[in-house]
């Protein structure tokens, strides 16, 4: 699990103690928010979210409390009560806090501004998406693919072109030595269900694809998971430029593509094809 309990340096003498805490030194991020809770009953509970990029540190300068973590496959109670411990918390963590005794003091430290966008509230989401993993493109993908890409409606909506098993094979064959192209699978569970990547990558650029093929996961936020991979990849390669084509028809597929920031390049789309841009 994502976490990490850090002990800061205690300074003072007969007058007190004293911890400072400065970013990107002892605090492992820029710290862009500072917030604190206080007042709260022991009994309630606080949090429920997850976030998808906020990192956070997180300290009990008076009192304490437990904090219960959950990566989607376990769940952790780290005690707080010391003024000089800090709770580090990455992204995609569930995180609910309680048991404040009733001088609790609970002071986070944020990497981001605050962000809605960042947050999920909903634990099935949060789990569902914690359970996403993305991996090596293999022969049980490749027989998945043939069973997805010749689908209606995914082979309309990927405007897949006819394909023989012996041309997939090919393809799949030179896939290793093709250092053109950046593919994985993706799997809910150790479920294959889509698969997305880079092709036709050269220069400065390169043409995201990706598809989810099992229909019942479609609307489930995992497009946009896809997306930000992609984009992920593209920058540690130093691209600068991302494009895709997409179906005018393909209103799911257009809104997500515009809120992640591409944009339509007309001179390039045609009657049936958009043609998107994204500049890293």
């Amino acid at each position: 699990m994502e976490y990490e309990l850090i002990d800061f340096k205690v300074r003072g003498d007969e007058r007190g103690s004293l911890v400072a805490l400065e970013g990107s030194s002892e605090i492992p991020f820029e710290i862009k928010r500072v917030y604190y809770i206080y007042g709260t009953k022991r009994e309630v509970i606080r949090g429920r979210h997850s976030h998808r990029k906020l990192q956070q540190v997180i300290f009990c300068p008076q009192g304490s409390c437990d904090f219960i973590l959950d990566d989607g496959k376990e769940r952790q109670t780290i005690h707080l009560n010391r003024p000089n411990c800090g709770l580090y918390i990455k992204s995609n963590i569930w995180r609910e806090f309680t048991n404040f005794s009733e001088d609790c003091v609970v002071m986070v430290l944020a990497s981001e501004h605050y962000d809605e966008a960042d947050y999920i509230r909903d634990y099935e989401k949060f789990k569902q998406e914690a359970t996403v993993e993305f991996v090596a493109f293999d022969k049980e993908f490749l027989e998945a693919s043939w069973k997805w890409l010749n689908m209606e409606p995914i082979k309309l909506l990927t405007n897949t072109p006819n394909f023989t098993k012996q041309q997939q094979i090919e393809w799949y064959n030179n896939l290793k030595k093709n250092k053109s192209y950046f593919i994985q699978g993706i799997k809910i569970l150790n479920q294959p269900i889509g698969v997305y990547g880079l092709k036709n990558i050269k220069h400065d650029e390169a043409e995201y694809f990706g598809y989810i093929g099992e229909i019942s996961f479609w609307g489930k936020g995992i497009g946009k998971l896809m997306l930000q991979k992609a984009y992920k990849e593209a920058q540690k390669r130093n691209l600068k430029k991302l494009y895709l084509t997409v179906l005018h028809s393909n209103q799911r597929a257009l809104s997500l593509y515009s809120h992640f920031g591409f944009k339509e390049n007309k001179k390039k789309s045609t009657n049936k094809l958009l043609f998107m841009e994204l500049f890293l």
